[in-house]
Parts: C-alpha cells; sequence; structure tokens
C-alpha cells in the first residue's frame, strides 16, 4: 500500500466532505484565485470560507496525520500545521497557478517529501 493511501490520501474512516465534488477542477481553478483575493478584502467572506472549508480540511488532516503517529508511522512531535501549509501550498500552486496535474505519482512524492522533512530534526520555526 502506498504511503499516501496509509498516511493521506483519503484514509479508512475519513468521510469525505460534504462538498467535495461539487465543482469540477476546471471551475476550480477559474474561481479559487478570484476566491482567495477576494478573502483578503472581505473579511466576511475570509471568516465563512476559513470556518466552513478550511478550518474542516486542516482538522481532517490533523486526524489522519495522528493516526499515523499513534502507529509509530511519524514522530510524536511531528509540526502538523507544517504538514498541512506544506502539502496545501504545493498542491494548490500545481493545480490551481500552473494548472499542471497532481495525479497519484505526484502526490505519493509530495507524502514521502513533506514526511522525510518531518522526520528529520530541524530548528524551531521561528
Amino acid at each position: 500500500m502506498s504511503i499516501a493511501a496509509r498516511v493521506g490520501a483519503r484514509a479508512a474512516g475519513t468521510p469525505p466532505l460534504a462538498n467535495q465534488s461539487v465543482m469540477s477542477l476546471a471551475v476550480k481553478r477559474r474561481i479559487l484565485p478570484d476566491l482567495h483575493a477576494e478573502m483578503q478584502r472581505n473579511p466576511a467572506l475570509a471568516g465563512g470560507v476559513r470556518s466552513r472549508v478550511q478550518i474542516e480540511r486542516r482538522q481532517r488532516s490533523a486526524a489522519i496525520l495522528q493516526r499515523a503517529i499513534a502507529r509509530d508511522e511519524l514522530p510524536g512531535d511531528v509540526d502538523i500545521e507544517l504538514f498541512n501549509d506544506a502539502g496545501a501550498g504545493v498542491l494548490y500552486w500545481r493545480m490551481i497557478i500552473t494548472r499542471d496535474r497532481a495525479g497519484s505519482d505526484f502526490v505519493e512524492a509530495l507524502t514521502h517529501f513533506i514526511i522525510a522533512g518531518l522526520q528529520k530534526s530541524r530548528p524551531p520555526v521561528v
């Protein structure tokens, strides 16, 4: 079984988001840059998106990582926020900005890359 399947892509027992498949990738690619730009100008919109989408997704990711820690697949001091930021940032850049594909091979390589970094000793984030 791939590490992405074990650690993150869709762990067993983690239900999909209710709105996960509402929009096609093409629509998301057109909407997300404008949505994020508008969030900078509109605090009410930013609060709604963050509370309903971003926080929920980050919590799901954190739960997956906590299960990996419990199985001793990751060290107990893994920086979960850093994992979320690194994964989301790279995927957003690849899929929305450059409009490249993020297939299973890419997600697998990204997962290995991030986990390898998390497993090494690192200086504190300032």
